[in-house]
């Protein structure tokens, strides 16, 4: 956990693992990257102001904001493709030793992870892949 790559889009699930990687980087006197994938092919969307690359832009940098308070220095990384094949290809070519992404945990009805993105890059990522999640309901081993 020397060299890690965090996912970050501004929501829960991103905090999460910006959070994570903050730990995880202390705790292993790691390096942290951010990435936010623009998706390809996207324009300003329907009742949008900004373009996505802004908005990606605007939570890279409030990423970075959050890991300075932590005393974390963090390198931004902002490409357009697919999200989940991006953090795959960029783990590999880059040399992550891991990735974090946020999630959600299976509910009691028995459903997956919510987040398709990491679903695909928890299954196919050749780095260990953390996955910062909440608990949607009671945890069957009693823990929160």
């Amino acid at each position: 956990m020397k060299k890690i790559l965090v996912a970050y889009d501004g929501r829960e699930a991103g905090q999460r693992a910006l959070e994570m990687a903050a730990r995880l980087a202390v705790a292993f006197d790691g390096r942290v990257d951010v990435v936010s994938v623009v998706p390809e092919g996207f324009g300003a969307v329907d009742g949008q102001a900004e373009e996505p690359a802004v908005e990606h832009a605007r939570e890279l940098v409030e990423a970075r904001s959050i890991l300075r308070r932590r005393g974390i220095e963090a390198g931004l990384i902002e490409p357009a493709g697919d999200p989940a094949q991006t953090i795959e290809r960029l783990a590999d070519e880059r040399g992550y030793d891991t990735i974090v992404v946020g999630g959600n945990r299976p509910s009691r009805n028995g459903h997956s992870w919510s987040d398709t993105v990491t679903a695909h890059v928890a299954a196919n990522a050749r780095a260990d892949v953390v996955v910062a999640r909440r608990v949607l309901g009671p945890d069957p081993h009693g823990s929160a």
